[in-house]
């Protein structure tokens, strides 16, 4: 299998690997074990955000698997196995751009907003489940998306 050195993590796969009962959870926990620590891992603030809401309001997760995640994240980055990108009022500013560019699409802010960075670090490829990467131009790993 060949890795990309940089990969992106997008919501849906942190969702993925945080709850056993999500139905990428094999999938995604699968994959992640052959990453091995072989990449970097890089996200944004809005994504952490993003999927600790997810978490607490979704029916497989909870306010107790929603803290695991953000306490594992954070482990993660403090150890610099992720890097948790800040974004910036440019990143907003160049997603509303997108947005305004692919308004046949129902890309969210934060979609958008992880495009704007995956462009601005020269990032091609994504840990998701979600095809608005593949409408971008991106690789989307562990494969295909429904």
């Amino acid at each position: 299998m060949i890795i990309p050195i940089s990969l992106f993590v997008d919501t849906g796969f942190h969702v993925a690997l945080a709850s056993a009962k999500d139905r990428y959870h094999k999938e995604a926990f699968e994959y992640f074990k052959e990453l091995n620590n072989q990449v970097e891992l890089i996200t944004t603030d809005h994504i952490i955000s993003e999927t600790y809401t997810h978490i607490l309001y979704s029916k497989n997760g909870g306010y107790l698997v929603a803290l695991k995640f953000l306490s594992n994240a954070m482990s993660a980055h403090d150890s610099n196995h992720m890097t948790i990108i800040n974004t910036t009022s440019r990143d907003l500013r160049a997603a509303q751009v997108i947005l305004e560019q692919y308004s046949d699409q129902t890309f969210s802010m934060c979609d958008a907003i992880s495009f704007v960075v995956m462009e601005r670090l020269s990032i091609n490829s994504a840990l998701a489940f979600d095809k608005h990467f593949y409408t971008m131009g991106k690789t989307v790993l562990p494969g295909p998306v429904e």
